[in-house]
């Protein structure tokens, strides 16, 4: 449910199914598909080692955001006090510059539990062109954001469910990325491990378990013929016709 229907932003009537009692119905319909496509680019931004921010200003949000961003390890963060107006559009008087030249300080991607709230650092991440998601109610336009996802921004309940689900589907992207590093690694080394066999000059297999050995004699015990000496490379079978090893075809008795 989202807020009074007088107080309805034109702009949401296409993600509101009806009204009850004055109040705004927000048709799940709309937020269920927008809410995977916010988790499909959580995601995504995680697995290229993007930079994560969970923004919640209100005191009930602070440990929401506290735990979305643990969920993410190095690559979330969290606002859940107050955003300093500045942080990206003047970033290089509040952090100084040896650190916006040597800290990644404007983030790859900013979710916004109460947008309302927070309209000074949404602005701010659209004149930096950083990619914002939203809880956005009833009353709030949806184009605030760029991946708005209708629900009651006023709900802890609806808080906790959406900063979950696009937290767990960030530490998806997070172990794919880990997953995919491990795999290039193993690659590598086994590259590695190529390279040297081939400088020491190792052959593919083990020529002492082959039968043809390399000291110019040939073992002939698995061909079920006779050697005969002066002729290598070549056997004397029962029929009294020599072969030659390469060459199957029948070599004339000339004796």
């Amino acid at each position: 449910m989202g807020h009074a229907t007088a107080l309805l932003n034109p702009n949401f009537t296409p993600y509101a199914y009806g009204t009850r009692a004055g109040i705004t119905i927000i048709d799940l319909d709309h937020t269920l598909p927008l809410l995977r496509r916010a988790a499909a680019l959580v995601r995504a931004v995680a697995m290229h080692d993007g930079a994560i921010v969970f923004v919640g200003t209100r005191p009930d949000l602070k440990p929401i955001v506290t735990k979305a961003a643990e969920r993410l390890g190095q690559n979330g963060f969290c606002i859940a006090e107050r955003w300093l107006p500045g942080t990206l559009t003047n970033r290089v008087q509040i952090f100084g510059p040896s650190t916006v030249r040597k800290t990644r300080v404007i983030p790859d991607l900013v979710i916004f539990l109460n947008p309302i709230q927070n309209i000074t650092a949404i602005r701010e991440c659209a004149v930096s062109h950083v990619p914002t998601i939203g809880i956005i109610d009833s009353n709030a336009d949806p184009r605030v954001v760029m991946y708005p996802i209708p629900a009651n921004d006023e709900s802890v309940q609806t808080a906790e469910i959406i900063g979950g689900v696009l937290s767990i589907a960030g530490a998806e992207g997070v172990a794919m990325r880990m997953r995919d590093n491990m795999l290039q690694q193993a690659e590598e080394e086994g590259d590695e491990e190529e390279e040297v066999r081939a400088s020491s000059g190792e052959n593919a297999w083990d020529m002492e378990d082959d039968e043809f050995k390399d000291d110019g004699e040939i073992d002939l015990d698995g061909f079920g013929g006779v050697a005969e000496e002066g002729v290598k490379g070549e056997f004397k079978s029962d029929d009294g016709v020599y072969r030659g090893l390469q060459d199957p075809t029948p070599i004339i008795d000339r004796r």
